[in-house]
């Protein structure tokens, strides 16, 4: 045996259709080799290597053996691991059988198995599938096998493959752990029942008591030949899974059941553990579940229980099943409520469960009449003698105990006989066998008549030797004939020419597939017919010796009278055995039999049969007579009867479909028929093409993929259809009783042309363009518009179009009155984005989620263009209200249905109520439950220091931090300090104090906001005017940030709060430098008392009270002309707001209003004030040296603790005037350093003033401003 290149191209097609049709991605696909694979490979990448050429896991470069993916649900793991336990080394077949998994292969199994068991507290469920089953696979070198893992692990399934479903349709196992440890247990070898028997069946409920360490082994069909094809489902851990046979054809529907599960092949000892001990979970056990998969709407399913107690199937329980949206399946999943402890019975067999489906096209689909157990008992199920010697038997194991079974049983034969022969006083022969009958005498004799011929005895015994010592076949081992090999009974030894070492003893046990044959069925029988021979050839001696003695006898009369009457009762049967010698006969025949079995056995080539196929030819019919024959009657006669077949789209004997361009149909008749009748059969033509043109979209657009408008369009062409059907049958009738004419024929299907060809008209565009959802509804609205000079026509596509939007209005209903988009074909024109979260609004500056969670696609339905808004803004409302855990259901009196746009516009009226309901009903939900209005005026506190007593305590506590380098500053304890200011401070009285965090940003207040694109902002000076400052600390990064919860997130967004944290920054230094200032004017404040006439003190005092000025006009500014006032007209306009758009929009415009008016989105005046602030700041600082270098008085502590400042005042006060004149006259560079800061503070002013008042034309808030800051200038 060997591969062939043409199926593996074959295979590769197959797959790539399949993917190209599913729009499935390649990778999630994977395959894996089986024995056939393999066949002949020398080298795993070699050319003749086809499974790492054509195979999925080949082109995506899949070395591994073990592979493994996990699914992850919100409540469990799923596991699946594929192993490939193929040999590494291809044999040829048929020595090619068995899976061989090696101990690195099971390491690794075991390791991929064991990867969650201590990484997640959510239950796995594990599953694995491979090519060999376990009856065909060998043990590793360290004597470890594939079900020790498995148990090990307790997987809930193996899938495998190998015997194709060519043994029987049960070739099911249940494998579970034993607690005997006996080696020649049978158990190792054999298992009788589809079921294995528990070793113990007590119960044990305790906690943390194992549970049974057992799995199922389910084999599975192939497709290529048996066109089978296994759908496998796992319902919250319950596995289950159904076999459909496509060799009948496609399937239209397919059920499958997923709770309760199959008691025959199914139910494991742990469920039955877990519900007795009631460990297992109660909402898994409340439904009855099924997946259903079909072509067409599902109309109804209907779930029914049946008891077979009586004898009979007897009906306990119909009940209807309703669909679960569930967005992991691909199939419609449906579930029906129960009492499932009204079936809990100890047989598992009593009660059994069926599962019926109803699509649009009234087909019934029933499942498979199953037996159920809701308590996990198992139904026994028996093995037919097939499927125990495939699935029963562990044949790796059974190998070597048959093959020395049957070579002890030939040496026993051999030499006890020979043993007897030699060395025993009594001898077995015919004689004594005729004297003495009996089973071992005649065993015996047969045998010792063997040894008596010794070139037999020792040429079956040499045989045997030859068989145990030396090799059975040598020759070609692989495909390409490079590598040589020879085959002993443990294995073939191959040499390979590439590195001349040999691989010692692979395909075992691979190779008993030759090896027990040739022994069990050629040479043990041989050996026997050979010692029947023998036995036979003793037997013909004795006969001829008696018949040589009777004739001496008779010559010399002394023959006595008995023996005269002997010879005459046997004379007949003894020529009959050995005159004839029939038994030697039957011997050699015998012989030839198993010559030829062992010819079999050792044929190298398997024929190949050819026959010829028929032709179609030889059965296509003769020439028809051309029409224009028959006389012009009999020509209206066919022609009409050809057109009633037309009319439903079958092309008659005269009237020929013809496939023209773009595959269009049209009709062609017979061109010898007469002229008149052609052109009124002519008239005809457009109906019936109309009508294939209908049937056919009718037909495509049924299948699952085509939507809900598709469906519901293709359902209302269909009862038109039936309609049109319905008259055809009638003309024929009437044809038949010969009452119709052409013309009459016309004159009925006149009335029918326009609408036919209309709705042709529609479903040629829908299809040529492939519409679906509001495509095919606007294509219908403007096609009625069209006909407007067409009362019937318009009035059916009206029709038509209120039929197919019927199931698109139950999904707007849905969206408007409950907030969720129930549209499994990607139909409705608005958008559901899941990668967006709620929780993203306090992370995402952007705000992406509010905005784009849900949005509008394009194609939306022309009668729905102008309130698209509304209807994504309604149903977004009721999506947060849901989100928050709040009744989103429109009252009843509100809650019309929406199953009808017509001219009234009803419909649009709904769509309002509904969105006044969803809008007033969050909006209160937020303002009330919520505390929107709280939140703000916490952060208008918080962020705007609106009350700011806190921050002054956190300040003077957080000093020391505060001016240490952004590296140095460490977060955790500003916040300690933070929440210490907040709790000693009137703050603690806020509730939501708690929501307030401090943060560090890494870039200056002018950094961040020329980074911040989207304030609209002016344009920024260069990069290089940005720089950051080498001595940058937390007094410039330091911010406050507000923990927001949802649904408050949807207003007060990451984006919201940081044009907050902006604003904070601004003002917070400005607050630092009034407080720096007012700490440098007490010093001066201090000095006053002395006497400095003729001392640049007093300079500095004008000068500090210029830059107090300056800093308070500021902050007045910025919170009673800027704050205040924009926040009350924030809080005025949000108790009239309708929507919580509204209030977004006004609080929105409230921040973007305070960041213009604030100076932070004018960089050029906003550099000037950030100027100015910092000469105040180094005026602050140098202010202690200044004044101690003009007097001589003590180092001052900082000047921002004021009762310090105090008591040095007093101390300096005792100075003496005339020592502070003398320490004024030595410290001449203090007046220069005090006019420097004087003319640095007057020059920033002096500019700044123009700017303003530019800016104040076209910014008039900046009015007020310009005249304080033009007033300083003034006093200066």
């Amino acid at each position: 045996m060997k591969q062939n290149e043409d199926e593996w191209l074959e295979y590769q097609n197959i797959i790539e259709d399949v993917v190209k049709r599913s729009g499935l991605d390649k990778n999630i696909f994977y395959d894996l080799r089986g024995n056939h694979d393999i066949f002949g490979v020398p080298v795993v990448g070699g050319s003749f290597d086809f499974f790492s050429k054509y195979s999925i896991n080949g082109q995506l470069a899949r070395r591994g053996n073990v592979n493994s993916v996990t699914l992850e649900t919100g409540e469990r793991k799923h596991l699946f691991i594929g192993l490939d336990t193929a040999m590494s080394v291809g044999l040829r077949g048929p020595t090619n059988l068995f899976g061989h998994p090696t101990d690195q292969l099971l390491t690794q199994l075991d390791s991929q198995l064991s990867q969650w068991d201590s990484q997640t507290n959510k239950p796995v469920t594990k599953i694995s599938f491979g090519h060999f089953p376990l009856s065909f696979s060998a043990s590793s070198h360290s004597g470890k096998s594939l079900k020790d893992i498995f148990l090990n692990h307790s997987i809930s399934a193996y899938l495998c493959g190998h015997l194709h479903a060519r043994f029987g349709k049960n070739l099911k196992r249940h494998h579970q752990s034993t607690s005997s440890q006996n080696l020649l247990s049978l158990q190792k070898f054999f298992q009788l029942n589809m079921q294995q028997i528990p070793s113990g069946s007590a119960k044990n409920c305790s906690f943390g008591a194992p549970s049974a360490e057992e799995f199922w082994e389910w084999e599975m069909g192939d497709w290529r030949k048996s066109r089978a094809m296994r759908i496998m489902a796992i319902d919250r851990g319950h596995v289950s899974y159904l076999d459909i046979d496509f060799k009948s054809g496609a399937k239209k529907t397919i059920v499958l059941p997923t709770f309760p599960l199959d008691s025959r092949f199914m139910s494991t000892s742990s469920w039955h553990q877990k519900y007795e001990c009631q460990h297992m979970v109660p909402s898994s056990y409340e439904t009855i579940r099924a997946l259903v998969f079909s072509v067409s709407p599902i109309v109804s399913v209907v779930a029914r229980i049946y008891d077979a107690r009586p004898g009979t199937l007897n009906i306990v329980l119909e009940t209807p099943m309703t669909k679960v949206v569930v967005d992991m399946s691909r199939g419609d999943f449906y579930a029906a409520p129960w009492n499932h402890k009204a079936f809990d019975d100890p047989s598992p067999d009593r009660f059994w469960l069926q599962i019926e489906v109803i699509d649009i096209m009234a087909r019934s689909t029933l499942s498979e009449l199953r037996p159920f157990s809701v308590n996990g008992l198992t139904t026994k199920i028996s093995w037919t003698w097939k499927e125990f010697f495939v699935m029963g038997c562990q044949w790796a194991e059974l190998y070597y105990p048959i093959f020395w079974s049957v070579i002890y049983l030939m040496l026993s034969i051999l030499l006890i006989p020979r043993l007897l022969l030699l060395f025993s006083k009594k001898q077995y022969s015919y004689k004594s066998f005729i004297v003495e009958k009996g089973f071992f005498n005649g065993i015996a004799w047969v045998f010792q008549d063997l040894c008596r011929l010794p070139i037999t005895w020792f040429g079956i015994l040499g045989y045997l030797i030859y068989l145990l010592l030396f090799p059975w076949f040598i020759g070609q081992v692989f495909t390409d004939g490079e590598d040589k090999g020879y085959m002993t009974y443990m294995g073939w030894v191959v040499r390979s020419s590439n590195d001349n070492r040999n691989q010692e003893y692979i395909g075992s046990p691979d190779i008993m597939v030759v090896v027990l044959p040739h022994l069990i069925f050629v040479v043990l029988p041989a050996t026997f017919v050979a010692g029947a021979l023998a036995a036979e050839r003793g037997m013909f001696k004795e006969h001829f010796l008696s018949l040589s003695g009777k004739k001496e006898d008779d010559d010399s009369g002394q023959m006595n009278k008995k023996s005269q009457v002997l010879d005459k009762q046997g004379d007949r049967r003894l020529k009959f055995y050995f005159g004839r010698r029939c038994i030697r006969k039957v011997l050699l025949v015998v012989c030839l039999g198993i010559c030829w079995k062992h010819f079999m056995e050792t044929k190298g080539a398997s024929r190949l049969a050819g026959t010829k196929g028929l032709s179609l030819d030889s059965f296509s019919p003769g020439i028809d007579k051309a029409i224009g024959c028959y006389d012009a009657a009999v020509q209206e006669l066919i022609v009409i009867d050809n057109l009633m077949s037309a009319l439903v789209g079958i092309e008659g004997q005269y009237v020929k479909r013809v496939h023209g361009k773009e595959d269009e149909i049209t009709f062609q008749i017979d061109a010898s028929m007469d002229l008149a009748l052609q052109e009124r059969a002519k008239w005809i033509f457009p109906l019936c093409e109309s009508y294939l043109l209908i049937d056919q979209f009718v037909e495509s657009r049924s299948q699952f993929k085509s939507g809900v408008v598709n469906h519901a369009f293709a359902a209302a062409l269909r009862a038109l259809l039936l309609d049109y059907q319905a008259m055809v049958a009638q003309l024929e009738h009437q044809f038949r009783l010969g009452k119709l004419s052409i013309q009459g024929l016309w004159f009925y299907c006149q009335p029918l042309m326009g609408s036919m060809q209309a709705l042709s008209t529609v479903v040629k565009k829908a299809s040529a363009n492939n519409f679906t959802g509001s495509a095919v509804l606007n294509l219908l609205q403007s096609q009625a518009k069209a006909m407007a000079g067409d009362s019937a026509v318009r009035s059916l596509l009206e029709k038509m179009t209120h039929c197919a939007s019927n199931a698109y209005l139950g999904i707007l209903e849905r969206w408007v009155y409950e907030g969720v988009i129930d549209d499994p074909y990607g139909e409705f024109f608005i958008a559901e984005n899941k990668s967006l979260h709620k929780e993203s609004l306090t992370q995402d500056y952007d705000a992406k989620y509010w905005r784009q969670r849900y949005s509008l696609k394009e194609g939306i339905p022309s009668f729905l263009a102008n309130i698209a808004g509304t209807i994504l803004t309604t149903g977004k409302y009721l999506n947060v209200m849901r989100e928050c855990g709040h009744n989103v259901q429109v009252p009843s009196s509100k809650n019309s249905k929406l199953m009808n746009f017509g001219s009234n516009h009803q419909y649009l009226e709904c769509i309002k109520a509904a969105y006044d309901f969803a809008s007033s009903e969050l909006l209160n939900l937020i303002k009330e439950k919520y505390d929107l209005m709280g939140k703000l005026l916490s952060l208008k506190h918080y962020l705007l220091l609106d009350q700011g007593d806190f921050l002054v305590h956190f300040t003077d506590i957080a000093r020391d931090e505060l001016t240490k380098k952004l590296d140095e500053i460490s977060v955790e304890k500003l916040q300690s300090l933070l929440d210490l200011a907040l709790r000693t401070t009137a703050a603690a009285a806020d509730p939501c104090h708690e929501d307030l965090t401090c943060c560090v940003e890494r870039s200056s207040l002018l950094k961040t906001l020329g980074n911040l694109k989207d304030l609209g902002t002016r344009a920024f000076p260069d990069n290089n005017d940005l720089e950051e400052p080498m001595s940058i600390t937390g007094l410039e990064t330091f911010s406050l940030s507000y923990k927001v919860q949802w649904p408050l997130s949807i207003v007060i967004s990451k984006k919201a709060l940081t044009k907050y944290q902006l604003i904070f920054r601004f003002l917070f230094h400005c607050k630092h430098v009034d407080r720096q200032l007012c700490g440098a004017w007490q010093v001066h404040q201090g000095v006053r008392a002395l006497n400095m006439r003729g001392t640049a003190i007093p300079r500095s005092a004008l000068l500090c009270r210029s830059m107090l000025k300056f800093i308070n006009s500021l902050l007045h500014y910025l919170t009673f002309e800027v704050l205040e006032p924009n926040w009350h007209m924030m809080y005025n306009k949000m108790q009239t707001a309708k929507s919580i758009d509204e209030v977004i929009q006004y609080h929105d415009l409230f921040l973007d209003k305070c960041l213009k008016e604030c100076l932070l989105l004018l960089p050029e005046l906003l550099k000037k004030v950030e100027r100015l602030k910092l000469v105040c700041l180094q005026y602050a600082a140098a202010s202690q040296w200044l004044i101690s270098s003009s007097i001589d008085i003590p180092k001052l502590e900082e000047p921002s603790d004021v009762s310090l400042r105090s008591e040095k005042s007093k101390q300096w006060r005792s100075r003496s005037q005339s020592q502070a004149v003398k320490m004024m006259t030595q410290n001449t560079t203090v007046t220069e350093s005090i006019l420097k800061f004087e003319r640095e503070f007057n020059a920033e002013l002096q500019s700044l003033g123009p700017i303003l008042s530019s800016n104040s034309q076209a910014e008039p808030y900046l009015t007020h401003l310009a005249q304080w800051i033009l007033g300083i200038r003034n006093d200066q």
